[in-house]
């Protein structure tokens, strides 16, 4: 059902004063739909990717980005949201987590430090 709904749509539109991991964004880029979000959700990559909008979270630049998004060809959203469903599989895909993971595995059983050990103190 869900999948339903994000197949059926364009572009999601996710505007959030709050800043949390950002699943809707993830899901709707792995169901190939490009996304607009605000500067409070994690994903930078949209511009990096060329899959969507991350802009500030002001009235005036919402209003400008979907007057934009809007007059787009669909086929030209298609694109981003390909452009996004590819880089969700290899940032986010079983095949680059197992990487990740065996990597780090594979470090702590060297004795070196894990490629992405952070310290939390």
């Amino acid at each position: 059902m869900k999948s339903d709904l994000y197949s059926s749509a364009d572009i999601v539109v996710l505007p959030t004063k709050a800043k949390f991991f950002g699943l809707v964004i993830a899901a709707a880029l792995s169901h190939g739909i490009s996304v607009v979000t605000t500067r409070n959700a994690p994903r930078s990559g949209l511009s990096d990717h060329r899959c969507g909008r991350w802009l500030d979270l002001e009235t005036e630049a919402l209003d400008r980005t979907l007057v934009e998004a809007t007059a787009l060809q669909r086929s030209a959203l298609r694109d981003m949201g390909e452009r996004g469903w590819s880089w969700m599989e290899s940032d986010f895909g079983w095949q680059s987590v197992d990487e990740k993971i065996m990597s780090n595995y594979e470090s702590v059983a060297s004795g070196s430090a894990p490629p992405d050990a952070r310290r939390l103190d």
